[in-house]
Formats: structure tokens, sequence, C-alpha cells
């Protein structure tokens, strides 16, 4: 679970470079360490969006919003680690 202002494709991009560059230390992130450690390799996976802010990404409100929708589906979903890859 994660927000982010950036283009989704260009966001998934990043998570399987990091996959693919772990255990590098700029590329030792939660979803690289979830992948190595269940998966061994990159396969097919699905994304979804939840939730989306309205307005311009680098506002404040914008921001504060999609923190505030990102926390609620972490704790709704139980996503947060143990019990899943987020972190704090």
């Amino acid at each position: 679970m994660g927000e982010t202002k950036r283009e989704l494709k260009k966001r998934v991009g990043e998570h399987k470079l990091d996959i693919k560059k772990y255990p590098h230390k700029d590329h030792d992130t939660p979803v690289a360490q979830h992948f190595h450690k269940h998966r061994k390799m990159v396969r097919p996976f699905t994304i979804h969006i939840i939730g989306y802010v309205k307005g311009h990404p680098d506002s404040n409100l914008s921001k504060g919003l999609r923190l505030e929708l990102e926390n609620h589906y972490i704790n709704q979903l139980q996503t947060r680690s143990p019990l899943g890859m987020n972190v704090d």
C-alpha cells in the first residue's frame, strides 16, 4: 500500500528496479525484500488504484489527502508490518 504523486507506471518501474537490484543498499526496500523472501524472482503482479486525489499533486492539501487515504487503507487492509509490507 502506498501513495504517489507520480505516474503509476513510473512508480511501478521503481519497484521493479528495486526488486532486480536487491540487495544493493539503494534498492533495499520492503517491496524488494518481500519479493526476494517469498517469490525468489520477479513474476507478474497486479496493481490496483483504490483512491485518487484531484488537485495539484504538489499542493499541501493533495499530499495530506494522499497520506490520509494511504493510512486509512493500510489500517483497513492490515498491510502494516508484520502482517504486510508497510513500515513506519
